[in-house]
């Protein structure tokens, strides 16, 4: 498998004692005829998704206080850089193309803060299988 075929992304999850971490996780990506007659695209393996929300943050709402995530959901940067938070310290700065898993739905959570100005983010909610 090539660099290629690997699609990196940060994940932010609960650990043992109740806290939270960010850890770097790649989607593997495969060959795949999404139209016909077309070349072949790389895609990950479906997932099952019940709601998207887009969501602008305005520069007064700059920093979140500390909060889980709702439910399992990846958050896609479109515009603005954010930086993440986890309990242990770690911390991720995203910018546009960036996509972080919000994992943590237990334990004290993480908070988030717009580098400068406003983002513009989407939240995709996955399905609990």
């Amino acid at each position: 498998m090539s660099a290629e075929d690997l699609f990196q992304i940060s994940r932010c999850e609960t650990d043992e004692m109740g806290g939270s971490r960010l850890v770097e996780t790649v989607m593997t990506m495969r060959s795949a005829g999404l139209v016909e007659g077309e070349a072949a695209l790389l895609a990950s393996a479906p997932e099952r998704a019940v709601a998207a929300t887009f969501v602008e943050v305005p520069a007064e709402a700059s920093a979140s206080g500390w909060h889980r995530a709702p439910c399992r959901q990846y958050v896609v940067v479109l515009s603005g850089q954010i930086e993440i938070e986890a309990r242990d310290g770690s911390t991720r700065c995203l910018g546009p193309g960036d996509v972080i898993l919000a994992a943590d739905t237990e334990g004290s959570g993480h908070r988030a803060t717009v580098a400068e100005g406003r983002a513009r983010l989407l939240f995709v909610s996955l399905a609990d299988d």
